[in-house]
């Protein structure tokens, strides 16, 4: 288990820290997505390059802004969630996104559902009624999504909530043709349970993924 016991360096020193809490998959999901991101990147360029250690595989159940200093306690919340049975991936469909986004889209089971929400309940708890969002992220969401982001730090939520493995970002004019390179690797796909749990701060513009806590998953898969 890795805890946020670090002093951060002071162009980082800010109250808040933007956090994902994510599932990582096991074997053989967890390669093949690499492997897809790679393959792509060979032929454009890649804006969300997946790798094993710099942005490795993931799902995630939840991203937000918390005090830096609620950290602890969250995490003591989300380490209490760990000792859960394994969730179950089980992939859906490869999709294309808006913006050059290529993604494997999960199908969510009745036991991640109810991962997530235990999320929202801890980030609730953390960010508390009077947590100030930066305004710039509320400015152009619409009234209950404003409500849901000032709330729980995120709009996609609840039945919003949309759970993929990001593959690769490439150029609209690219999209179709990496889209063919990840459906070669991954045309057969295989339901694989989670293997671990992380939380992990990627930055204002998701641009790190710096492992705070990960915890494999206990109990019986389900």
């Amino acid at each position: 288990m890795t805890v946020y016991d670090k002093p951060q360096p002071k162009s980082d020193a800010l109250d808040h820290i933007r956090i994902a809490v994510a599932l990582i998959p096991t074997e053989p999901l967890f390669s093949n997505i690499i492997e897809a991101s790679q393959a792509i990147t060979r032929q454009f360029q890649n804006f969300n390059i997946i790798d094993k250690n710099v942005f490795p595989p993931h799902a995630c159940l939840h991203i937000c802004t918390i005090s830096k200093d609620k950290l602890p306690h969250f995490l003591k919340i989300i380490n209490q969630l760990s000792n859960t049975t394994f969730p179950i991936f089980d992939p859906s469909i490869l999709i294309k996104g808006s913006t050059g986004y290529i993604s494997f889209q999960l199908n969510i089971s009745p036991l991640i559902r109810s991962l997530h929400e235990s999320v929202l309940s801890a980030a609730l708890t953390v960010r508390g009624d009077d947590y100030q969002e930066d305004p710039a992220r509320l400015a152009r969401l619409s009234v209950a999504d404003r409500l849901s982001f000032q709330k729980y730090g995120n709009r996609f939520i609840f039945d919003k909530f949309n759970l993929h493995i990001s593959i690769a970002k490439v150029a609209q004019e690219h999209q179709d043709e990496a889209f063919e390179i990840a459906k070669t690797i991954l045309s057969t796909p295989k339901a694989t349970p989670a293997a671990a749990i992380q939380v992990c701060d990627i930055g204002m513009r998701s641009e790190k993924w710096i492992v705070l806590y990960s915890k494999k998953m206990q109990g019986k898969r389900h």
